[in-house]
């Protein structure tokens, strides 16, 4: 009797493991606002695990934005402790800026390692301006904590908002994208973007 509730217990640990695995690679869906006000183009960067969101800024120049745990993300101190406390306590988090020079940067970004992506969407210019001035504020707010990445131009502050696997890179920029008129359909563990067309 023990043995048959074991193996019962056993075959629905494997198939729950499988779901929640289906689950976290499964894709996470952007559906684009229609016929946005004097469109204008953002970028989600998928660099695997995380992403980021890209905006424009005066001329040609851009603004990639990024989210998360202080010690892994903006002090690089990648080792076990620091990666299950990011995974699984409530952390230090932190905002990630830097500056591109054009588009065309985004796609060097994309070419130099070949699990990044990039999608493009449109969305209604006020909307981009009014988020790009509450996330220069946001990090302007702690800039006294700010540093500099290493080998790049990135600059990080801490953030007020608290770093978890349940709100990570990926919750960040989904909710980054709603104020920017888009509905955002998944689990974001993972990134996986997909573009969806809104009907």
């Amino acid at each position: 009797m023990t043995s048959r509730r074991t193996i019962i217990l056993m075959i629905a640990t494997v198939i729950l493991v499988a779901k929640l695995i289906i689950l976290i690679y499964a894709p996470n869906f952007i559906i684009p606002p229609r016929d946005p006000v004097a469109p204008t183009t953002v970028y989600v960067l998928d660099y695997g695990f995380h992403s980021r969101l890209v905006l424009p800024d005066r001329g040609a120049r851009l603004i990639q934005y990024g989210y998360g745990d202080w010690q892994h993300f903006a002090l690089q101190e990648r080792n076990l402790i620091t990666t299950l406390k990011a995974l699984f306590i409530p952390t230090q988090g932190t905002l990630a800026r830097e500056e591109l020079i054009n588009s065309s940067t985004i796609q060097e970004i994309a070419e130099a390692q070949a699990r990044i992506t990039s999608l493009t969407i449109e969305v209604a210019n006020e909307k981009v301006v009014k988020l790009r001035n509450k996330l220069q504020d946001r990090f302007d707010r702690n800039i006294e904590t700010k540093v500099e990445g290493n080998r790049t131009n990135v600059q990080f502050v801490k953030d007020d908002q608290d770093y978890t696997i349940f709100y990570n890179s990926n919750h960040q920029v989904a909710d980054w994208l709603e104020e920017l008129g888009c509905e955002v359909e998944g689990v974001l563990i993972l990134p996986n973007f997909q573009l969806q067309e809104n009907h």
